[in-house]
């Protein structure tokens, strides 16, 4: 599975869009409690409002099966993309509140609920017969973006939000620009590679 091109594309990109997600889950306590002195109780709500976007996400998903699985891989990592970059722009200018930062943050769960099941189609389709490994290296592959991203995010904390919000940024623009940078050749391969079978998979 890893040295199959298109598989390992897809991995890449759940790893980073996984670590802009792991960003904000790292880093959510300390912006809403310790800088924005949330009581507790108010931030475990805050955080299930925005989880409830990646259940949104993957609901719409469900809706729109029409709609071709590259096509949504665009959509969701752009959405992701604009969300990270608001709450940056935000930051940057002292203007993020658990207010302002709610409705951008729950779009970017969002997001992971719309990219997630349509990377994971992508990256099981070539290798059906070996579709358990692949899952494994899959979620192997976000896990360690995941806690990646975490470090970063504890290792630039300064008592400000930008930790969090620089750190979902990076993450995003780097799933986007890889995606965008890998579609030519996904496209292409998509045209000339033959269904698969047993022999054939393995040999890619």
């Amino acid at each position: 599975m890893i040295s199959h091109r298109v598989c390992r594309t897809y991995a890449i990109v759940g790893g980073l869009s996984f670590g802009g997600l792991f960003a904000y889950v790292s880093g959510s306590a300390f912006v809403f409690i310790e800088i924005f002195k949330l009581d507790q109780r108010v931030f475990g709500a805050l955080f299930a409002l925005n989880a409830l976007g990646i259940a949104i996400g993957a609901f719409t998903v469900a809706q729109l099966s029409n709609v071709p699985e590259k096509r949504l891989l665009s959509t969701g990592l752009a959405i992701g993309l604009v969300a990270s970059g608001t709450l940056v722009l935000l930051t940057v200018r002292h203007a993020l509140t658990p207010l302002s930062a709610t409705p951008w943050l729950m779009l970017n769960t969002f997001s992971i609920g719309i990219v997630s099941p349509n990377l994971v189609h992508g990256l099981l389709e070539p290798v059906p017969e070996i579709a358990g490994v692949a899952s494994s290296i899959f979620g192997s592959v976000r896990m360690i973006a995941g806690a990646i991203s975490s470090e970063l995010v504890a290792f630039c904390y300064n008592g400000t939000p930008v930790a969090m919000t620089g750190v979902m940024l990076l993450f995003g623009a780097s799933a986007f620009g890889f995606w965008l940078c890998s579609l030519p050749f996904l496209q292409e391969s998509r045209r000339v590679r033959p269904p698969c079978t047993d022999s054939s998979c393995v040999s890619h």
